[in-house]
Protein backbone atom coordinates (compact mmCIF):
# COMPACT_ATOMS: atom_id res chain seq x y z
CA UNK A 1 0.00 0.00 0.00
CA UNK A 2 2.86 2.39 0.82
CA UNK A 3 4.37 1.68 -2.60
CA UNK A 4 1.13 2.68 -4.30
CA UNK A 5 0.98 5.83 -2.21
CA UNK A 6 4.51 6.77 -3.22
CA UNK A 7 3.71 6.03 -6.86
CA UNK A 8 0.60 8.21 -6.68
CA UNK A 9 2.53 11.08 -5.12
CA UNK A 10 5.37 10.78 -7.64
CA UNK A 11 2.95 10.85 -10.57
CA UNK A 12 1.11 13.89 -9.25
CA UNK A 13 4.26 15.86 -8.39
CA UNK A 14 6.01 14.93 -11.63
CA UNK A 15 2.89 15.63 -13.71
CA UNK A 16 2.41 19.05 -12.13
CA UNK A 17 6.08 19.88 -12.80
CA UNK A 18 5.80 18.85 -16.45
CA UNK A 19 2.52 20.75 -16.92
CA UNK A 20 3.96 23.88 -15.33
CA UNK A 21 7.15 23.68 -17.40
CA UNK A 22 5.63 23.11 -20.81
CA UNK A 23 2.35 24.94 -20.19
CA UNK A 24 4.26 28.17 -19.53
CA UNK A 25 6.42 27.92 -22.65
CA UNK A 26 5.83 30.47 -25.37
CA UNK A 27 5.09 29.33 -28.88
CA UNK A 28 7.84 29.90 -31.48
CA UNK A 29 5.91 32.79 -33.17
CA UNK A 30 5.48 34.51 -29.81
CA UNK A 31 9.16 34.07 -28.96
CA UNK A 32 10.07 35.55 -32.34
CA UNK A 33 7.68 38.49 -31.84
CA UNK A 34 8.99 39.28 -28.36
CA UNK A 35 12.58 38.93 -29.53
CA UNK A 36 11.90 41.37 -32.38
CA UNK A 37 10.27 43.88 -30.04
CA UNK A 38 13.09 43.53 -27.53
CA UNK A 39 15.74 44.10 -30.20
CA UNK A 40 13.95 47.25 -31.38
CA UNK A 41 13.50 48.55 -27.84
CA UNK A 42 17.17 48.00 -26.96
CA UNK A 43 18.34 49.69 -30.19
CA UNK A 44 16.09 52.70 -29.57
CA UNK A 45 17.33 52.87 -26.00
CA UNK A 46 20.96 52.95 -27.12
CA UNK A 47 20.17 55.72 -29.63
CA UNK A 48 18.33 57.74 -26.98
CA UNK A 49 21.20 57.33 -24.52
CA UNK A 50 23.74 58.44 -27.15
CA UNK A 51 21.56 61.45 -28.02
CA UNK A 52 21.35 62.45 -24.38
CA UNK A 53 25.12 62.23 -23.94
CA UNK A 54 25.71 64.39 -27.02
CA UNK A 55 23.14 67.02 -26.06
CA UNK A 56 24.39 67.24 -22.48
CA UNK A 57 27.92 67.77 -23.77
CA UNK A 58 26.64 70.58 -26.00
CA UNK A 59 24.87 72.19 -23.06
CA UNK A 60 28.02 72.04 -20.91
CA UNK A 61 29.95 73.72 -23.71
CA UNK A 62 27.29 76.49 -23.87
CA UNK A 63 26.44 75.52 -27.42
CA UNK A 64 22.98 75.32 -28.94
CA UNK A 65 21.82 71.65 -28.58
CA UNK A 66 20.82 71.03 -32.19
CA UNK A 67 19.23 67.67 -31.37
CA UNK A 68 15.85 67.31 -33.08
CA UNK A 69 14.78 64.22 -31.11
CA UNK A 70 16.15 65.20 -27.72
CA UNK A 71 13.79 65.57 -24.79
CA UNK A 72 15.30 67.12 -21.66
CA UNK A 73 14.82 65.33 -18.31
CA UNK A 74 11.54 65.83 -16.47
CA UNK A 75 11.43 68.86 -14.13
CA UNK A 76 12.28 68.26 -10.49
CA UNK A 77 9.52 67.82 -7.95
CA UNK A 78 8.03 71.13 -6.88
CA UNK A 79 8.96 73.03 -10.03
CA UNK A 80 6.09 74.67 -11.96
CA UNK A 81 4.69 72.60 -14.80
CA UNK A 82 4.43 74.13 -18.28
CA UNK A 83 1.02 75.40 -19.30
CA UNK A 84 -1.12 72.80 -20.99
CA UNK A 85 -1.80 73.23 -24.66
CA UNK A 86 -5.43 73.43 -25.79
CA UNK A 87 -6.86 70.07 -26.67
CA UNK A 88 -7.00 69.20 -30.32
CA UNK A 89 -8.87 66.49 -32.14
CA UNK A 90 -6.29 63.93 -33.19
CA UNK A 91 -6.70 62.40 -36.60
CA UNK A 92 -4.70 59.24 -37.00
CA UNK A 93 -2.82 59.09 -40.28
CA UNK A 94 -2.68 55.78 -42.15
CA UNK A 95 -0.16 53.37 -40.71
CA UNK A 96 3.10 53.49 -42.72
CA UNK A 97 4.65 50.40 -44.22
CA UNK A 98 8.01 48.98 -43.25
CA UNK A 99 9.53 50.25 -46.49
CA UNK A 100 8.24 53.77 -45.80
CA UNK A 101 9.64 53.74 -42.29
CA UNK A 102 12.99 52.46 -43.55
CA UNK A 103 13.12 55.19 -46.18
CA UNK A 104 12.12 57.88 -43.69
CA UNK A 105 14.60 56.71 -41.06
CA UNK A 106 17.41 56.39 -43.60
CA UNK A 107 16.72 59.88 -44.93
CA UNK A 108 16.82 61.32 -41.43
CA UNK A 109 20.16 59.63 -40.72
CA UNK A 110 21.61 60.83 -44.04
CA UNK A 111 20.49 64.36 -43.27
CA UNK A 112 22.18 64.25 -39.90
CA UNK A 113 25.40 62.95 -41.41
CA UNK A 114 25.35 65.68 -44.06
CA UNK A 115 24.70 68.48 -41.55
CA UNK A 116 27.74 68.03 -39.35
CA UNK A 117 28.67 71.36 -37.71
CA UNK A 118 31.92 72.86 -39.02
CA UNK A 119 34.79 73.27 -36.59
CA UNK A 120 33.17 71.16 -33.85
CA UNK A 121 35.46 69.95 -31.06
CA UNK A 122 36.70 66.35 -31.54
CA UNK A 123 35.00 65.14 -28.33
CA UNK A 124 31.65 66.58 -29.43
CA UNK A 125 32.08 65.23 -32.96
CA UNK A 126 32.72 61.74 -31.55
CA UNK A 127 29.57 61.89 -29.42
CA UNK A 128 27.56 63.12 -32.40
CA UNK A 129 28.85 60.32 -34.62
CA UNK A 130 28.04 57.73 -31.93
CA UNK A 131 24.50 59.07 -31.69
CA UNK A 132 23.97 59.03 -35.48
CA UNK A 133 25.31 55.47 -35.80
CA UNK A 134 23.12 54.28 -32.93
CA UNK A 135 20.13 55.96 -34.57
CA UNK A 136 20.99 54.30 -37.90
CA UNK A 137 21.25 50.90 -36.20
CA UNK A 138 17.77 51.35 -34.69
CA UNK A 139 16.02 52.20 -37.99
CA UNK A 140 15.55 48.65 -39.30
CA UNK A 141 14.46 46.87 -36.08
CA UNK A 142 12.13 49.74 -35.14
CA UNK A 143 10.49 49.72 -38.58
CA UNK A 144 10.05 45.94 -38.45
CA UNK A 145 8.57 46.00 -34.91
CA UNK A 146 6.22 48.88 -35.75
CA UNK A 147 4.76 47.26 -38.85
CA UNK A 148 4.65 43.57 -37.89
CA UNK A 149 1.12 42.64 -36.69
CA UNK A 150 0.76 40.59 -33.49
CA UNK A 151 0.42 36.83 -33.80
CA UNK A 152 -3.30 35.84 -33.80
CA UNK A 153 -4.49 33.83 -30.76
CA UNK A 154 -5.39 30.75 -32.78
CA UNK A 155 -1.99 30.69 -34.41
CA UNK A 156 -0.30 31.11 -31.04
CA UNK A 157 -2.30 28.22 -29.59
CA UNK A 158 -1.72 25.88 -32.52
CA UNK A 159 1.99 26.69 -32.62
CA UNK A 160 2.27 26.17 -28.85
CA UNK A 161 0.48 22.81 -29.07
CA UNK A 162 2.74 21.67 -31.89
CA UNK A 163 5.79 22.65 -29.83
CA UNK A 164 4.79 21.74 -26.24
CA UNK A 165 1.23 20.41 -26.26
CA UNK A 166 2.00 16.70 -26.27
CA UNK A 167 4.37 16.96 -23.32
CA UNK A 168 1.83 19.09 -21.46
CA UNK A 169 -0.84 16.43 -22.06
CA UNK A 170 1.61 13.78 -20.87
CA UNK A 171 2.08 15.68 -17.61
CA UNK A 172 -1.67 16.14 -17.27
CA UNK A 173 -2.17 12.41 -17.79
CA UNK A 174 0.37 11.70 -15.05
CA UNK A 175 -1.53 13.99 -12.67
CA UNK A 176 -4.82 12.24 -13.44
CA UNK A 177 -3.27 8.80 -13.10
CA UNK A 178 -1.72 9.73 -9.76
CA UNK A 179 -5.01 11.13 -8.52
CA UNK A 180 -6.90 7.99 -9.55
CA UNK A 181 -4.34 5.70 -7.91
CA UNK A 182 -4.35 7.81 -4.76
CA UNK A 183 -8.13 7.73 -4.60
CA UNK A 184 -8.17 3.97 -4.99
CA UNK A 185 -5.57 3.58 -2.24
CA UNK A 186 -7.56 5.85 0.08
CA UNK A 187 -10.76 3.93 -0.68
CA UNK A 188 -9.04 0.60 -0.08
CA UNK A 189 -7.77 1.83 3.28
CA UNK A 190 -11.20 3.21 4.16
CA UNK A 191 -12.88 -0.09 3.37
CA UNK A 192 -10.25 -2.16 5.13
CA UNK A 193 -11.25 -4.33 8.10
CA UNK A 194 -10.07 -3.70 11.61
CA UNK A 195 -9.24 -0.42 13.35
CA UNK A 196 -7.30 2.38 11.72
CA UNK A 197 -4.06 3.82 13.07
CA UNK A 198 -5.97 6.21 15.36
CA UNK A 199 -8.20 3.42 16.65
CA UNK A 200 -11.29 4.39 14.67
CA UNK A 201 -13.73 1.50 14.17
CA UNK A 202 -14.49 0.15 10.74
CA UNK A 203 -17.66 1.06 8.87
CA UNK A 204 -19.10 -2.43 9.37
CA UNK A 205 -19.29 -1.70 13.14
CA UNK A 206 -21.37 1.41 12.66
CA UNK A 207 -24.73 -0.23 13.33
CA UNK A 208 -23.47 -1.94 16.48
CA UNK A 209 -21.97 1.31 17.72
CA UNK A 210 -25.24 3.15 17.14
CA UNK A 211 -27.16 0.42 18.95
CA UNK A 212 -24.82 0.55 21.95
CA UNK A 213 -25.08 4.32 22.03
CA UNK A 214 -28.87 4.19 21.95
CA UNK A 215 -28.98 1.64 24.79
CA UNK A 216 -26.66 3.70 26.99
CA UNK A 217 -28.62 6.89 26.34
CA UNK A 218 -31.89 5.13 27.24
CA UNK A 219 -30.31 3.87 30.46
CA UNK A 220 -29.08 7.38 31.28
CA UNK A 221 -32.50 8.88 30.60
CA UNK A 222 -34.05 6.32 32.97
CA UNK A 223 -31.80 7.66 35.76
CA UNK A 224 -33.08 11.20 35.19
CA UNK A 225 -36.58 11.32 36.69
CA UNK A 226 -38.49 14.58 36.48
CA UNK A 227 -38.01 15.27 40.17
CA UNK A 228 -34.39 14.19 40.37
CA UNK A 229 -32.76 17.61 40.29
CA UNK A 230 -29.90 17.69 42.80
CA UNK A 231 -26.26 18.72 42.77
CA UNK A 232 -25.06 15.13 43.14
CA UNK A 233 -27.35 13.88 40.36
CA UNK A 234 -26.29 16.67 38.00
CA UNK A 235 -22.61 15.91 38.62
CA UNK A 236 -23.11 12.18 38.04
CA UNK A 237 -25.02 12.66 34.78
CA UNK A 238 -22.49 15.22 33.57
CA UNK A 239 -19.68 12.73 34.09
CA UNK A 240 -21.66 10.06 32.23
CA UNK A 241 -22.20 12.48 29.34
CA UNK A 242 -18.43 13.12 29.14
CA UNK A 243 -17.79 9.38 28.97
CA UNK A 244 -20.48 9.04 26.32
CA UNK A 245 -18.86 11.75 24.22
CA UNK A 246 -15.41 10.16 24.37
CA UNK A 247 -16.27 6.47 24.11
CA UNK A 248 -19.24 6.56 21.72
CA UNK A 249 -19.54 9.75 19.69
CA UNK A 250 -15.84 10.17 18.93
CA UNK A 251 -15.45 6.65 17.40
CA UNK A 252 -18.59 7.20 15.32
CA UNK A 253 -17.25 10.50 13.99
CA UNK A 254 -13.83 8.92 13.34
CA UNK A 255 -15.49 6.20 11.24
CA UNK A 256 -17.16 8.70 8.89
CA UNK A 257 -14.50 8.21 6.20
CA UNK A 258 -15.12 4.50 5.95
CA UNK A 259 -18.86 5.01 5.99
CA UNK A 260 -18.65 7.48 3.11
CA UNK A 261 -16.26 5.24 1.15
CA UNK A 262 -18.55 2.24 1.50
CA UNK A 263 -21.95 3.83 0.86
CA UNK A 264 -21.23 7.15 -0.86
CA UNK A 265 -21.61 10.81 0.00
CA UNK A 266 -25.41 10.92 -0.17
CA UNK A 267 -25.79 8.00 2.25
CA UNK A 268 -23.18 9.54 4.53
CA UNK A 269 -25.19 12.78 4.69
CA UNK A 270 -28.42 10.82 5.25
CA UNK A 271 -26.95 9.09 8.32
CA UNK A 272 -24.79 11.84 9.73
CA UNK A 273 -27.53 14.48 9.56
CA UNK A 274 -29.49 13.08 12.52
CA UNK A 275 -26.32 11.79 14.18
CA UNK A 276 -24.83 15.29 14.23
CA UNK A 277 -28.07 16.59 15.66
CA UNK A 278 -27.90 13.99 18.43
CA UNK A 279 -24.33 14.97 19.25
CA UNK A 280 -25.28 18.63 19.54
CA UNK A 281 -28.17 17.81 21.86
CA UNK A 282 -25.94 15.65 24.06
CA UNK A 283 -23.52 18.58 24.29
CA UNK A 284 -26.51 20.68 25.28
CA UNK A 285 -27.26 18.22 28.09
CA UNK A 286 -23.80 18.89 29.57
CA UNK A 287 -24.22 22.66 29.22
CA UNK A 288 -27.67 22.65 30.80
CA UNK A 289 -26.37 20.66 33.76
CA UNK A 290 -23.54 23.15 34.27
CA UNK A 291 -26.17 25.93 34.16
CA UNK A 292 -28.21 23.96 36.72
CA UNK A 293 -31.12 23.71 34.30
CA UNK A 294 -32.12 20.11 34.95
CA UNK A 295 -35.41 20.03 32.93
CA UNK A 296 -33.61 21.36 29.83
CA UNK A 297 -30.92 18.69 30.21
CA UNK A 298 -33.56 15.95 30.42
CA UNK A 299 -35.43 17.25 27.36
CA UNK A 300 -32.18 17.55 25.37
CA UNK A 301 -31.25 13.95 26.14
CA UNK A 302 -34.72 12.76 25.14
CA UNK A 303 -34.49 14.63 21.83
CA UNK A 304 -30.96 13.31 21.25
CA UNK A 305 -32.28 9.78 21.63
CA UNK A 306 -34.89 10.48 18.94
CA UNK A 307 -32.10 11.65 16.60
CA UNK A 308 -30.10 8.48 17.29
CA UNK A 309 -33.14 6.37 16.37
CA UNK A 310 -33.45 8.38 13.13
CA UNK A 311 -29.77 7.73 12.35
CA UNK A 312 -30.25 4.01 12.95
CA UNK A 313 -33.24 3.97 10.58
CA UNK A 314 -31.24 5.81 7.94
CA UNK A 315 -28.37 3.33 8.28
CA UNK A 316 -30.77 0.42 7.92
CA UNK A 317 -32.26 1.95 4.77
CA UNK A 318 -28.80 2.58 3.29
CA UNK A 319 -27.54 -0.92 3.96
CA UNK A 320 -30.75 -2.37 2.51
CA UNK A 321 -30.28 -0.39 -0.70
CA UNK A 322 -26.63 -1.45 -0.94
CA UNK A 323 -27.42 -5.14 -0.42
Amino acid sequence: MNTMKLLSMALVVGGVAVCASFGARLSPPMRAELSMQGTASMAEGRAKKALGAYCEALAKADLEPACPDYKPPAPAAGSPEPAAKPAEIAVKPPKPTEAELLAKGGAAVDALRASAPAGQAPALATLRTAWIEAKAAAVAPSARAATTPPVPPTERLSAWFADSGLLFLLGLGAVLAGAIIGRKVARAEALGHGPTKDGAPAAVDFGALLGTLADEMKAMLATMPEGGDSAANRLRIRQEVEVLQRSRFEPLVAARGRLQARYGLAAYAEIFGPLSGAERRVNRVWTALVDQHYPEARDSLSNALLQIDAAREALAAVTARAA
